[in-house]
């Protein structure tokens, strides 16, 4: 039996991963991959965090890497396997120190990049632990981006000689967005009922959001006829709960933080019923939650300068300036941009599977190369 390619992802990134595994699984040969859940813990609460639509999967195999016997087994797996794919580099560091001990794990080794581990990485400095994580991303021989822009970045920070592509995770496609192509932007008719304008701040519990400098800008405005949703199911709890005292104490009962995971179908409902977004980062995040937005035709501010911004206008898609918000009026901050190109974005780059296909089929041919 020829060696299979093995994916390896943080076992509690279930979002991520259930569409993608779906996704080789149905239109590659599943005999030929191999995923591997890597987590610490508990064995039977790391069980618990795999989806139930994908246990039926019998290519799945969960790892404790708290356990000796499962580290073990781990490390015979990827000495076995003919190509081994890091899904995110979210792993314990002395895993990736025991990859970089052994030459042949690390020639047959691609890195498939988040965003956040590779930004956060991005000098040679601090602990001992950040240096080993710097070090090994300036020595993987492949590297793949799921957003064009990191292929830049990656660059720019780690100067490497890697082998780099371009593959994104099919997550719009199998997210049921298709069910939604019949919404329509409401912006302008909820202006002229005098109905409440629903903003959506973030997607998640992380700082990089800077949720605080959001509600600051946002403040003047707390009067109007505009409800603020937070999203705080995932991410960091502590900062989650000052965001939600904080935003509480500005807007009262206008600000409505979400703290509890909902179904993928009511989420979307959510998204639908959003009017405006806005994601104050300077990175690549939050791109399962911005292209159901594009696609529906919403307003979504986000910094000038930031990577995100810079691509979309790029390819004509109108983004509003997050550093206008502070010093807009009303009528300003709730005015509808011309959003036809924005869907057209999404059904090219996002929703063409053949592409995503195409992508990913560049990357396994390493394994033969």
């Amino acid at each position: 039996m020829t060696a299979p390619i093995l994916h390896l992802f943080p076992v509690d990134m279930e979002h991520i991963y259930k569409h993608y595994i779906r996704f080789i699984n149905t239109h590659f040969d599943a005999d030929a991959h191999v995923f591997l859940l890597v987590g610490q813990g508990a064995s039977g609460i790391l069980e618990k965090t795999i989806p139930k639509a994908i246990r039926r999967y019998d290519n799945i195999t969960l790892y404790n890497y708290d356990d000796s016997k499962d580290r073990t087994e781990l490390f015979s797996r990827i000495d076995q396997g003919c190509l081994t794919l890091c899904h995110s580099l979210y792993y314990p560091v002395r895993m990736l120190v025991q990859l970089l001990l052994k030459p042949s794990r690390m020639r047959r080794l691609v890195w498939v990049s988040w965003g956040r581990d590779m930004t956060s990485w991005s000098s040679s400095g601090g602990s001992l632990r950040h240096r080993i994580g710097f070090y090994f991303r300036c020595r993987v021989p492949y590297f793949v981006a799921i957003f064009e822009p990191d292929l830049a970045t990656f660059q720019q920070i780690y100067r490497s000689g890697a082998r780099a592509f371009l593959a994104g995770y099919p997550v719009t496609i199998y997210s049921g967005l298709e069910n939604l192509k019949d919404v329509v932007p409401s912006l302008s008719s909820k202006i002229e009922q005098d109905l409440p304008i629903n903003v959506m701040i973030g997607h998640s519990s992380t700082d990089e959001l800077r949720h605080l400098d959001v509600i600051r800008d946002l403040a003047h405005l707390k009067d109007q006829n505009l409800r603020f949703y937070f999203p705080l199911t995932y991410g960091d709890s502590a900062y989650g709960d000052n965001v939600s005292g904080v935003a509480t104490d500005v807007f009262g009962e206008k600000a409505i933080c979400m703290r509890n995971s909902m179904p993928l179908v009511d989420y979307l409902n959510f998204l639908a019923s959003v009017d405006i977004a806005i994601f104050n980062t300077e990175r690549q995040i939050a791109l399962g939650n911005i292209h159901p937005l594009l696609y529906m035709g919403k307003t979504i501010y986000l910094p000038h300068e930031s990577v995100l911004s810079k691509h979309y206008r790029s390819h004509g898609v109108p983004i509003a300036d997050y550093e206008s918000i502070a010093t807009s009026s009303y009528d300003t901050f709730v005015k509808l941009g011309d959003v036809s190109k924005s869907r057209a974005y999404v059904e090219k780059y996002e929703l063409d599977m053949d592409r995503f296909i195409s992508c990913w089929s560049d990357v396994f041919a390493i394994a033969s190369s």
